[in-house]
This record gives C-alpha cells, structure tokens and sequence, in this order.
C-alpha cells in the first residue's frame, strides 16, 4: 500500500482528503496558531461464512483464547508503526474495537487506512473477514469509528482548562459548540451511505457518539 496526495496536473486534486485534511491543517496552524491531534476507535467484525466469528458479548475474555487473527493484526499493527492501546470484545458477536494512540492529525488519519488495511490481509490469509462496514448484520450491533480531537498550541493542549468544572477551555466549548451547531451538515460526511444509516436508527446497538 502507498498512502499518498493526487494530484490533477502539477496541483492538488481539490477532492483528494488527504489534500483537503493537510489544507485545513495549514490554514489552522497559520490563522489559529493551532497544531490538531487526534486518534481514532475503530470497530469491525471478524466474520467467516457470512457468519460472526465467535458468539462471545461484550467484554468476553473467551473471545481471544484461540483467536490468532487478533493477535497478528495487533502485531502487524505495531510493525508498521501504529500503536494500538488496547483491542477489546465489543457489543455484538465477532464484534472488536481497536483504539489506536493519538498522533499529528495527518498521521493518525493515515493509520486508520492502514490499520483497515492490516486487518482485512491478515484474516484473509486466515479464511476470515475483517469487515468495517456500519451495518454488517441486520439484527446486531453496527460498527462505528469514533474520533478524537485535540488543538494544541506552543506544546500544551488548548482545549484543557483546570480551572474549569469540566476542565475544558472556551476554545473547547467553541469548538464543540460548531460540531452541533453543523451536525446535520457533517452528517453527509461522516455517515455517506445507505448502510451507514442503517446503523444510526435506534435499536442498532450502543449509541453513535
């Protein structure tokens, strides 16, 4: 795999996300003096057959016993440069989440392609399916893929306030004051196709956050 900026002629593609993620990176860093960080939760089926896996709930030790898919993606992972904090049993059977340390934007963003990458090759050479999909199974828990943010500014997060109650800044308080205020507007962007609104009716497992 070659993560990589496309290119139309000699400039950046306009539609290109890795492009757009590193201009809007620029313009924080420029007119905010902001440096952003993040780090994502990535939730994913193993399946075999059509079928989950393993039939463990949520937080069931049993499910890594014997599960040698886990274990390698976890240490190809760590080969390639990405740094996973923990791995666990997730809500719905065959069900895991993946919650990767967080990094300089741009670099977190790319770990998330390839740590899909990483999974989905490992448990194909073990006659297995790593599947990312919202919305896999009809009547179990969708997989979501959660995100976290940060703005740092000269070394120190600018979100971080330990004065207040919540020990957040009015940057923070802004900043998630925009992320409501544009909620509907993201939504295009963060849930794009039918499957993944499928997950987002009630019922279809723990709550999108």
């Amino acid at each position: 795999m070659v993560l990589c900026d496309l290119y139309y002629g000699n400039s950046p593609w306009e539609i290109d996300p890795r492009s757009s993620l590193k201009r809007s990176l620029k313009r924080a860093r420029e007119e905010l003096g902001l440096e952003f960080r993040s780090s994502f939760e990535l939730e994913f089926y193993l399946i075999k057959d059509r079928k989950p896996l393993d039939s463990g709930v949520c937080f069931d030790s049993s499910s890594f016993y014997d599960n040698q898919v886990i274990e390698e993606i976890v240490n190809l992972s760590r080969d390639v440069g990405i740094q996973p904090l923990r791995i666990m049993k997730e809500y719905g059977p065959g069900q895991f989440e993946t919650d990767i340390l967080h990094k300089e934007a741009l670099r977190s963003a790319d770990e998330v392609v390839l740590f899909k990458e990483v999974a989905r090759q490992v448990a194909r050479r073990h006659g297995v399916e790593a599947n990312f999909m919202p919305k896999p199974f009809n009547r179990l828990a969708g997989s979501g893929l959660h995100l976290n943010l940060s703005a740092w500014r000269g070394g120190r997060n600018a979100f971080y306030n330990p004065t207040d109650r919540y020990g957040m800044s009015e940057l923070a308080y802004g900043f998630i004051a925009g992320i409501m205020e544009h909620a509907k507007a993201l939504t295009a962007l963060v849930a794009p196709t039918v499957n993944s609104y499928k997950r987002l009716v009630p019922g279809s497992g723990p709550r999108p956050r």
